[in-house]
């Protein structure tokens, strides 16, 4: 899920953006210009550059004084597996981008920063932008590098598997144990399998799952905030209000019928 994008001139060296996490994956790319990624103790500086960073990584930005750089820059809620793990294992990804692709990741922020709030297809194609950027990572990232992701045998299949277990399931509210009896395997076992395809611990990735639920729901006014809270595997509104806020930094009434597209109205308040 798309949760903001920006695309335009920053002035980092006027401006700087001090370290911090954030609570989302981030895309950033510059463009054109010169831009310091501003890490706990050093900087360093790239010129046409895509970097990917899990939600744990504390960054920021640096610039030359008077020296406006252009940069591209998109919040998603996840990525894939592939990225999810890679990332994780190295704080981080980079890689540097030619004059095609910098042409490419260009449009593709400006299409996504350009999302009408509340299109019936806004959320569809803000995924696809998405997906899109990530490939572009992907493909040029080195092949050494690509080939130390090689789930074993079995265990991408029991994950999705888990999750989609899950998902079927979450209206009954299952722990860890319930789906790992499901799958016949044991507690540690599951574990190991989502550490190794995810990245994360099944605890987490459920946890996710249930906030993507909840967001889906929430803007059917149909339901009340307890019927969405009970279908996204939530005890009541009150245990909903306080994992979304903990998740998104807002609680699910303020998300509900006033989201705005990302990017459109100012920027994110992470930024």
């Amino acid at each position: 899920m798309l949760r903001y994008a920006s695309l335009g001139s920053r002035t980092y060296g006027d401006q700087p953006m001090e370290p911090h996490t954030r609570s989302s994956w981030e895309f950033q790319a510059v463009l054109d210009g010169r831009l310091g990624l501003w890490l706990p103790g050093r900087t360093v500086w790239r010129e046409r550059t895509l970097w990917l960073f899990p939600p744990s990584c504390s960054h920021g930005w640096r610039g030359r004084p008077c020296s406006p750089c252009r940069v591209a820059v998109l919040h998603v809620a996840a990525v894939g597996d592939l990225l999810q793990v890679l990332a994780r294992e190295d704080g981080h990804l980079e890689v540097a981008l030619d004059d095609p692709a910098c042409r490419r990741v260009e449009q593709l922020a400006a299409a996504a920063a350009g999302l009408e709030p509340g299109a019936p297809l806004s959320g569809v194609r803000g995924d696809a932008i998405a997906a899109e950027l990530a490939l572009l990572l992907a493909e040029r990232l080195p092949a050494a590098r690509l080939e130390r992701y090689r789930p074993k045998p079995g265990a991408a299949q029991q994950v999705a598997a888990a999750v989609a277990w899950y998902a079927a399931n979450l209206d009954l509210q299952p722990g860890v144990a319930a789906v790992a009896q499901a799958l016949g395997v044991s507690e540690p076992h599951l574990r190991r399998l989502f550490q190794r395809v995810r990245g994360c611990s099944p605890r987490t990735a459920f946890a996710q799952m249930r906030i993507q639920r909840a967001e889906q729901r929430i803007g059917d006014r149909s339901l009340t905030l307890d019927e969405v809270a009970r279908s996204a595997g939530f005890a009541d509104a009150t245990t909903l209000s306080r994992s979304f806020r903990r998740a998104r930094g807002q609680p699910p009434g303020r998300a509900a019928g006033r989201r705005r597209a990302p990017g459109a109205l100012g920027p994110s308040p992470e930024r």
